[in-house]
Order: C-alpha cells, then sequence, then structure tokens
C-alpha cells in the first residue's frame, strides 16, 4: 500500500514549552493507528501539530507525498489534514441547520449530504441546540 502520512524528527510544542521531541511516524493509506498513553505525553499536541496550530521546532510532515511542513492550518485542512473534537460543542442559539452550516465553506460536505447519511437531523433541522 502506499504511504498516506509521514512524520519525520517531529519537535513540537506550545510557545516555549516543548512536548514532542524526534518523533517519527509512518502511516500506510487503508490503515488506521491508534494513538495510547495517559495524560501529558504529547497525543493531543501531535494531532495539534499535523492541523498546525503548535509551535513546530523541527521535522517534516508529509501527506500522500506532498510536503505539508510550512502550510498553515487552513491549507492543510483543503489538503485532507483535519481533527474532530472529542467534545460536543454545538452553539445553543442556533438551529441544527444553523450549527452545520455556521462555517460552512464550500466543497462536498453540504446539508444535503449530511441530512442523507443522518436523517433524523433533517427532522430535527429547526430545533435550536441543547
Amino acid at each position: 500500500m502506499a504511504e498516506l502520512l509521514r512524520v519525520e524528527g517531529l519537535a513540537a510544542g506550545y510557545g516555549e514549552a516543548r512536548v514532542i521531541n524526534n518523533l517519527d511516524l509512518r502511516l500506510e493509506d487503508g490503515k488506521t493507528l491508534a494513538l495510547l498513553g495517559r495524560n501529558g505525553v504529547g497525543k493531543t499536541t501531535l494531532l495539534n501539530s499535523l492541523i498546525g496550530i503548535t509551535t513546530l521546532r523541527a521535522g517534516r510532515l508529509l501527506l500522500d507525498g506532498v510536503e505539508q511542513t510550512k502550510m498553515l492550518p487552513h491549507q492543510r485542512a483543503i489538503s485532507g489534514i483535519g481533527r474532530t473534537p472529542q467534545e460536543r460543542i454545538i452553539l445553543r442559539s442556533f438551529t441544527v441547520e444553523e450549527d452545520l452550516t455556521a462555517v460552512a465553506t464550500p466543497g462536498p460536505w453540504t446539508p444535503d449530504r449530511v441530512f442523507k447519511m443522518f436523517p433524523r437531523l433533517r427532522e430535527r433541522r429547526r430545533i435550536m441546540g441543547r
């Protein structure tokens, strides 16, 4: 299989704090990777580094062979690198449909496509978030 993701010599953290030092990682297309570890070992920092919101000290990041290291977070998102937070964050003053479209950008994920995947959301699209 082709290599989907490659991280080489990653050193990253927040401000002056270095959380990850010299991490190498390779992930083949179609494979799954689980990050396990106790609190504070760098799991979230790695994910934040992949999407570009940490202070990068060293290393390279390639997605499908394309260099991503110097890309801004929004450019990485366009390339296909993203993160879905564990928290359930909704805007309580918005309807379900407004919550889906508040920060939407043109692309394949339209409300209709989401509603086809999750029909109950279509039924509840006018209900306020709770």
